[in-house]
């Protein structure tokens, strides 16, 4: 192993320690596996300001979906070449490659973001080619992994990699949605490009050593069937993929349904729960060498599914008790990690060198497939009948799977690879040397052509599209609102005519109500005070308290007074935006409040003293101009 371009001794890597935190006392990995949750966290914020985005952009359902599609689509259309070519190309090399991409191609969105260029359409091209970067890096980043750990730690990585994904997970969308309220969904997309940096920094100071084992490939279609014809002839690697086919599609559930079971406890509740589950992912990598000494990877396996499926039968039966469902998603992380790095080692260890990227992309597919397919199923049938007997029926899959598929053993494997006769005949093709130059620099320039014109032809594109709208502020949203009040309240207020302007009923339940003239006034004098209290300055003009100026008599003068307010409190609506609407000031009848919420305040109150002021007019004989329309 090296870092920054200094090799290791094999003593240095022979006496590494095979602890669960082994590998992080291992330069290159301990600063990749850094790198590496900052550029997941990064990523998960990203994910969840593209959706944020969209919805601001469009109402429409079927776009704020699309998102999610275009995120998971690259994954069932290159994940397989994505292998290959990780396996025909230096991987280090292929790494900055997809890097760089993702690089570029969140730095695009922000920056079309930040200057209001980015459309419906635009945004979905971006995702989906951050969905091709990530696709793309994928397996040739899992499979580096044995090259830059000693044999002892290499199980123990894989579970840290994965542990280091599901707390990014919990951390990456809490502090996007924190980003976001601060800063904007622009900071998000540009704070995702930097976090790509420091992988690009660790991966160009490795020095790799050089494979002198043979590629028996020479062309992507070649290297794509003998990755398939290894599949089919492999017995390890078959039961690498049905094992994780059959968890995948059943462990889906208790994702899947997972905000709807949080749905009580709000957004920060949901959040702590997730929080829960990569906690216990984190403990669980902790742990993980430890119970391998007791038991076999099926034993662990086996073990692991048990919980899970307990942990997901339990949580449609907890009902609004939030720390029973903290404690189960910390156990479901416990399980889930435990598969999963398993799952892993075992794709990574039942294939030679030279295969394991296409081994990985085969794998990779499965899993991602599964958990789509899963997550439609358990929907689906939650939406039939409801969250616990879906919850129920996935338990038992997952019990009933690892049952079903019991003759399909996992094997923690070894290293170096030996294969069995049967993958013997597949893998001993005629080879080519890896380090035939002529041909990855071949394959180099053709993927920078394709990437340099493929971002070319985004930028063309997006120069020419008009320049659309920018998102409505949260002020302008409320603002709409109060002008759309507003043009029903005045004409109301117009409509009672000077002579009857000091009406109220006086009997029943109306007995010692305001006059018509004292509820304009009121509404026109709140106005003023909610209005300056967002300002955080003193009214323009003298109120005289809540109830408005007592001299104020004429229709005339009322009139005035109510049109005045409404202009300065648009004026101060307008002000409230991504930067101050959570900012909590002095309201203006005491007590703290949100600029956001006094802004919404002024509707609810006025709105009330409409509804007042239309019965007046209708006692006395007079249609709302509202009801003529």
């Amino acid at each position: 192993m090296s870092d920054s371009g200094t090799s290791s001794t094999s003593s240095e890597l022979t006496n590494a320690s095979g602890s669960a935190f082994g590998p992080l006392r291992e330069p290159l990995f301990r600063a990749l596996w850094i790198a590496a949750v900052v550029s997941y966290t990064g990523t998960w914020m990203q994910n969840l300001g593209a959706g944020w985005l969209m919805a601001t952009l469009t109402s429409s359902p079927m776009m704020v979906g699309l998102v999610q599609a275009a995120m998971a689509l690259p994954v069932f259309l290159i994940s397989i070449f994505a292998g290959a070519l990780a396996d025909m190309i230096d991987r280090r090399r292929l790494l900055l490659i997809t890097q760089s991409w993702m690089v570029f191609a969140a730095l695009g969105l922000g920056l079309l973001t930040l200057f209001h260029f980015v459309t419906p359409a635009l945004l979905l091209v971006f995702v989906f080619l951050m969905g091709i970067g990530n696709v793309m890096n994928d397996p040739a980043w899992q499979a580096i992994t044995c090259e830059i750990v000693s044999e002892p730690n290499f199980a123990p990585a894989v579970a840290l990699n994965s542990a280091g994904f599901n707390v990014a997970r919990a951390v990456g969308p809490a502090l996007g949605g924190v980003v976001i309220a601060l800063w904007g969904v622009a900071a998000v997309f540009l704070l995702n490009a930097a976090s790509f940096f420091g992988v690009l920094f660790v991966l160009h100071g490795w020095k790799r050593r050089p494979h002198e084992a043979p590629v028996p490939a020479i062309n992507m279609r070649t290297a794509i069937i003998t990755g398939f014809r290894f599949a089919r002839h492999s017995q390890a690697m078959q039961s690498v993929l049905i094992r994780t086919a059959m968890f995948s599609v059943s462990a889906a559930a208790l994702w899947s349904m997972l905000p709807l079971i949080a749905q009580c406890y709000g957004s920060i509740g949901f959040g702590a729960m997730v929080a829960a589950f990569g906690l216990g992912a984190l403990v669980s990598a902790g742990l993980l060498p430890y119970v391998r000494q007791s038991l076999s990877t099926d034993g662990m396996v086996a073990s692991a599914t048990v919980l899970y499926a307990c942990v997901t039968v339990a949580a449609g039966h907890i009902h609004e008790n939030f720390y029973p469902h903290v404690a189960l998603m910390f156990l479901g992380g416990l399980g889930w990690i435990v598969i999963l790095a398993s799952l892993n080692v075992s794709a990574q260890l039942c294939c030679p060198p030279w295969l394991r990227a296409r081994t990985l992309s085969m794998y990779l597919i499965i899993l991602q497939g599964g958990l789509a397919i899963g997550s439609g199923l358990w929907g689906a049938i939650a939406e039939r009948t409801c969250i616990e007997t879906a919850l129920n029926v996935a338990g038992a899959a997952l019990v009933i799977g690892l049952v079903a598929s019991r003759k399909y053993r996992l094997s923690s494997g070894q290293i170096p690879f030996r294969a069995t006769p049967a993958e013997r005949t597949i893998i001993s093709f005629p080879a080519f040397p890896r380090q035939d130059s002529h041909f990855k620099e071949s394959v180099m320039n053709k993927l920078f052509t394709t990437v340099s014109l493929l971002l070319c032809f985004i930028g063309v594109g997006a120069a020419q599209q008009p320049t659309p709208k920018p998102p409505a502020s949260a002020g302008e949203v409320i603002d709409r609102q109060f002008a759309n009040l507003e043009r029903e309240f005045v004409p109301a207020a117009e409509a009672m005519p000077p002579e009857k302007f000091d009406f109220a009923p006086t009997s029943g339940e109306f007995k010692g109500v305001r006059t018509f003239a004292q509820q304009v006034k009121h509404v026109a004098a709140v106005n003023y005070m909610i209005a300056a209290a967002i300002l955080g300055q003193k009214p323009p003009v003298e109120i005289g308290g809540e109830n408005g100026p007592d001299g104020m008599k004429s229709k005339d003068e009322i009139m005035k007074f109510l049109k005045d307010s409404f202009a300065y409190t648009h004026k101060a609506i307008q002000s409230v935006n991504a930067t101050n609407y959570l900012e909590i000031i002095d309201g203006p009848f005491g007590g703290k409040s949100s600029r956001m919420a006094l802004a919404n305040m002024t509707i609810g109150h006025s709105f009330d003293h409409y509804g007042q002021m239309v019965v007046y007019l209708r006692m006395n004989g007079i249609i709302p101009p509202a009801s003529r329309q």
